[in-house]
């Protein structure tokens, strides 16, 4: 085990030193059956729940233990993400290899598994037997509950399709911050979550550009589910995060540069979303547009 921590806390491990430790194969398994099922209090999304066994051949392998909180969310956080904050997940699904591999143990998955009216069909019988034992006070929770499940059955596929479309998400990298990329934090609203953080293909990175009003876009989060906000008119302001809504504070008109574009505020026209300081975790501000700012210069991809 000792060596399994430290060969994942070693960035430089390559694909090929992890499979001499861990049984990557079987992992690719559990973890798409995790993503699959929202399984957000498991190993790979809540480093929880699970047992670490090793195999005679000394391979590492995750055993679930504690699946009680499968398909009973709805929200981005759990059903529109790959599942890689456990340190192994995170390490593995910077190889493109294997998140190639994840995707395509996910989509045999649903092709010869996911049968979705014949899961519900088999869940109604069971939950009409269980209905019976069901405290008066409590059967409408129980009711919403199972209508939840079938829902979250029958949006599974389409959700994980949009979660390997590379035409929907990206990255918002900084031109001004070189290697810098707009970042989401902190989940609530009116948060300061319009920070800067190395690039990676975490999820707090990863947005994608909604049509708006008029030719303009929203900003949204595809982890948070909120969208780049402003409050204010003037200079130096600081954005932060909302509840999506229609509300023109949340609308940006794209002003391109080259390859490069700039966020223009329609709250507060000639103010441009622009990097201040150039460190993790440093607040965005709006300062006047300038074309030739490469701190108001963003590239999406």
């Amino acid at each position: 085990l000792r060596s399994v921590i430290d060969l994942l806390n070693n960035n430089s491990s390559t694909l090929d030193d992890i499979r001499r430790l861990v049984d990557v194969d079987q992992f690719l398994n559990y973890w798409a059956a995790e993503v699959l099922l929202t399984h957000y209090d498991g190993f790979t999304l809540g480093s929880n729940n699970a047992y670490l066994y090793f195999s005679p051949e000394g391979l590492m392998q995750v055993l679930p233990w504690g699946v009680d909180q499968i398909l009973s969310s709805a929200t981005p956080r759990e059903t529109l993400q790959v599942y890689s904050v456990n340190r192994l997940a995170v390490r593995l699904n910077k190889f493109p290899a294997i998140r190639n591999a994840l995707q395509v143990k996910l989509e045999a998955l649903l092709k010869d598994s996911w049968n979705e009216e014949g899961i519900i069909q088999t869940l109604r019988k069971e939950s009409s037997r269980l209905e019976a034992y069901v405290k008066p006070n409590d059967r409408e929770t129980f009711s919403r509950s199972a209508d939840l499940l079938y829902s979250n059955i029958r949006n599974r596929r389409e959700q994980i399709a949009a979660i390997f479309d590379p035409s929907t998400l990206g990255n918002i990298r900084s031109e001004g911050a070189a290697g810098f990329c707009l970042n989401n934090q902190d989940q609530r609203n009116g948060t300061k979550v319009t920070n800067i953080y190395r690039c990676t293909e975490h999820p707090d990175q990863m947005w994608e550009l909604r049509p708006f009003h008029e030719g303009l876009v929203q900003v949204r989060n595809r982890l948070s589910d909120n969208c780049l906000n402003l409050q204010a008119n003037d200079e130096w302001a600081i954005p932060h995060g909302w509840t999506c809504t229609d509300h023109p504070d949340q609308g940006w008109r794209i002003l391109r540069d080259g390859d490069s574009v700039r966020f223009e505020s329609q709250r507060a026209p000639g103010q441009c979303l622009a990097v201040d300081q150039i460190y993790e975790g440093a607040n965005l501000v709006m300062r006047n547009c300038n074309g030739e700012s490469l701190e108001q210069r963003w590239r999406f991809r």
